[in-house]
């Protein structure tokens, strides 16, 4: 299905990449993080001067309903101003991070803006839900060996009515790569849990009946974490989708659902589609904080470097980097088999 080629000697190269040419700047990064943190204290010394004369002002002149207004809106820019030094920091590291490793891992480019244009596709297999706002970041295109693929992360979100709170519709990465051998009919694999469930939650609209049916791969571990639908094509499709998925994939799968999506044996976490010579495929990025039915889902970073103000340690934060980027090219390495 998935035809790729693997390099035993990337991880070595990737690491003596990191120790000979990013390691050394690492002085000079970490000063321009200081400026920029600087600029963050300046930005809010001088606004909370600012704020403080103009309510001074207003508050003299018998306007004090102005007041909170003036307090608000500093409060506002403040958060702005330092929303925009920390995407100026995530700049200067990936710019000085990524090019290194795309060359590492060969025949690969790198954006730090995505594109949306592509999720169309992802929202109307049902892969994620309808979102009415979108961040994507962190756009990789490339190949292993004769296997094309992209990937961007990419945060979405939707609101009830226009002023209603806001509900994460997916946080992780978006994969869409090329197969090799076209599948016999359009295949979607959804996490099991009953798709009238996935119905109501406005994740799986193109698949109400009678547009699918459920087919059984006889993998029970499989089938206990997936559910696999296809058009309804008849008995003879359903068995060559069966022998289509073959142990080694559902076995990749499964793997790529437990390390990268935080799937349990209980019930998958990504979405996937054949369609045509393309496989897409949506990896959530989220971590379980908590016990049992305490826990709560937290959306886990992709490429990113931390706040200005706050770093750990640089040299551990580019490693991580590192290890993130690679997340795309293992995934298709593992679908390779």
């Amino acid at each position: 299905m998935i035809v790729a080629a693997r390099d035993g000697g990337e991880a070595g190269a990737l690491q003596q990449a990191i120790d000979t040419e990013i390691l050394p700047r690492l002085p000079a990064l970490e000063d321009r993080r200081a400026a920029l943190g600087g600029t963050v204290w300046r930005d809010a010394v001088l606004l909370s001067f600012g704020a403080s004369f103009a309510a001074g002002i207003f508050g003299a002149n018998d306007a004090p309903e102005v007041v909170p207004f003036i307090l608000i809106g500093a409060v506002g820019l403040g958060l702005w101003l330092h929303a925009l030094r920390r995407a100026q920091w995530q700049a200067v590291l990936t710019d000085a991070v990524m090019p290194v490793i795309c060359r590492c891992l060969g025949n690969t480019r790198y954006r730090h803006l995505g594109d949306p244009q592509p999720l169309t596709e992802f929202e109307a297999l049902g892969l994620i839900g309808a979102a009415r706002y979108r961040t994507l970041l962190h756009s990789m295109q490339g190949r292993r060996g004769d296997t094309a693929f992209t990937a961007q992360h990419a945060t979405l979100s939707r609101t009830r009515g226009r002023r209603g709170p806001a509900t994460r519709v997916f946080h992780g990465l978006l994969l869409d790569i090329g197969v090799a051998q076209r599948p016999p009919s359009r295949i979607i694999i959804a996490p099991a849990g009953g798709f009238a469930t996935q119905i109501l939650a406005g994740i799986a609209r193109p698949l109400l009946p009678p547009a699918y049916e459920q087919v059984q791969t006889g993998d029970a571990a499989f089938d206990a974490r997936f559910q696999v639908v296809i058009p309804p094509q008849g008995a003879t499709v359903a068995e060559r989708v069966r022998a289509y998925l073959t142990p080694a994939f559902r076995a990749a799968l499964l793997d790529i659902d437990t390390e990268e999506a935080g799937g349990a044996p209980g019930r998958g976490g990504l979405r996937a589609a054949f369609e045509g010579d393309r496989f897409l495929l949506a990896v959530p990025r989220v971590q379980r904080i908590g016990v049992g039915p305490l826990a709560v889902e937290r959306a886990r970073p992709f490429l990113d470097p931390g706040g200005v103000l706050y770093l750990p340690d640089l040299e551990t934060t580019v490693r991580e980097m590192a290890e993130e980027a690679t997340i795309p090219h293992r995934i298709v390495d593992r679908l390779a088999g």
